[in-house]
């Protein structure tokens, strides 16, 4: 049973703010317990439901805090795309009522764990695991084993680990495939390989990939990005390990409508 409800706003989106607002009252008149936070908080309560008001990117700024807790995620769009945050605002109530009465749909999405080795602790991301230069521009090398398996050097400017999730975001403007979010399976997209015959890697979720950043004249100036949120620099011999995560992001979807629905309407394929 639901009863404790926590709302998760973009705090630079006015109409999300309002609507957070309106939907406090909506569901303390339901008798919910109702918590309104920030996008901008480091640290959220728990609940038995998560809504948020935003877009993707607010999902995907929040997905690495609330993973943990296990709880089914509602993500009202108040930005473009949409592919995480398929609700829209004026559906925001019906649904709602939906919720309530039980009657929705849960997909459990995997997630990286990504680790930096040395560092005693493991990131999570749901889209997608970057490693790119920084503010020179200039092409690096990475080294890609799986399972220690060496695969090759890529001599470019930057790679791409992506979840089935993410191949819909950056890896997807990459050339990367499109993977259906159910498929246990991880993409290493390239940018700009100098290797033109370098393409998108598809490799098994249970399988675990390595990026190692050898010393090179350019590696000076390397970001590890996650989900496009969270960034951190980088030093030629250091390692970044990425595997399936054990966590899982209960994302709730449309009953009645498929993930090639989705496609179509977002992607216009109409």
């Amino acid at each position: 049973m639901i009863s404790k409800i926590l709302i998760i706003y973009n705090p630079e989106k006015p109409e999300a703010v309002m609507e957070s607002r309106l939907l406090k009252k909506y569901l303390t008149g339901k008798k919910k317990h109702v918590l309104v936070c920030s996008t901008s908080l480091t640290k959220f309560p728990r609940g038995d439901l998560c809504i948020t008001l935003g877009g993707d990117g607010t999902i995907l700024k929040i997905a690495h805090r609330v993973a943990g807790f296990n709880l089914p995620v509602l993500g009202v769009n108040f930005g473009k795309m949409g592919f995480l945050a398929e609700f829209e605002q004026k559906d925001i109530f019906s649904v709602l009522g939906d919720i309530l009465a039980g009657r929705y749909k849960v997909e459990k999405r995997t997630m990286l764990d990504v680790e930096i080795a040395g560092e005693k602790k493991h990131l999570l991301a749901l889209n997608d695991c970057v490693v790119r230069s920084g503010a020179s521009g200039r092409v690096i090398l990475l080294n890609a084993k799986v399972d220690a398996q060496f695969v090759t050097k890529y001599l470019c400017d930057g790679l791409i680990v992506s979840t089935p999730t993410g191949t819909t975001a950056y890896s997807f403007s990459a050339g990367g495939p499109i993977i259906h979010p159910q498929a246990p399976v991880f993409v290493v997209t390239p940018l700009c390989p100098c290797n033109i015959v370098q393409r998108p890697l598809v490799v098994p979720c249970k399988k675990s990939i390595l990026i190692e950043i050898p010393k090179y004249k350019f590696n000076k100036d390397i970001m590890l990005s996650l989900d496009g949120q969270r960034n951190f620099v980088m030093r030629p011999g250091q390692k970044i390990l990425i595997n399936e995560a054990k966590e899982k992001f209960n994302l709730i979807t449309r009953t009645g409508k498929s993930y090639f629905d989705v496609l179509r309407n977002k992607l216009k394929w109409d």
